[in-house]
């Protein structure tokens, strides 16, 4: 056994990212889940939900993909802190997963609010800041996931 565990180092900064990471992104993705289904869009929001209702739906199905890639890399990680053998596994190949995911729902909400009827009623200051808040937001989980599957390559 402990041959076996100074021949498969752990990875620590990237348990330690995940388990900070994945924590946030889950209480996030659960505040955001619970907002959407109880309290409903309010304020800005609630007039970007007039302006593109498919956005809304779009952004649901994200949160809670989030929600179920940081809870997968979660356990991976914990998984991997305890010498499982499939623990590193499960953290890269959900990264890299959580990586496609994130660019599919950014060209996702980028087709449904630029073929919106909506969009061509929009000044162009609105529409850059509504384009830039997208890519953004998806530079911003590519960024999570990218570290995370990044401080994991190493490891078996």
């Amino acid at each position: 056994m402990v041959a076996n565990v100074q021949s498969n180092p752990k990875p620590i900064a990237g348990i330690v990212t995940s388990l900070v990471l994945c924590t946030i992104g889950i209480i996030w993705s659960i505040l955001i889940l619970y907002r959407d289904l109880f309290a409903g869009p309010q304020g800005i929001e609630l007039i970007f939900a007039n302006l593109f209702p498919s956005f809304l739906i779009i952004g649901f199905y994200s949160n809670t993909f989030l929600l179920i890639s940081n809870t997968i890399i979660l356990i991976g990680a914990i998984l991997s802190y305890v010498f499982h053998p499939f623990g590193n596994n499960i953290v890269k190949t959900m990264s890299i997963i959580s990586i496609f995911a994130i660019l599919l729902f950014s060209i996702l909400s980028y087709r449904a609010i630029v073929n919106s009827e909506s969009w061509d009623k929009l000044n162009d200051v609105i529409r850059s800041s509504v384009v830039g808040g997208i890519i953004g937001g998806g530079i911003g989980g590519i960024l999570e996931f990218g570290i995370i599957f990044l401080l994991f390559r190493k490891y078996r």
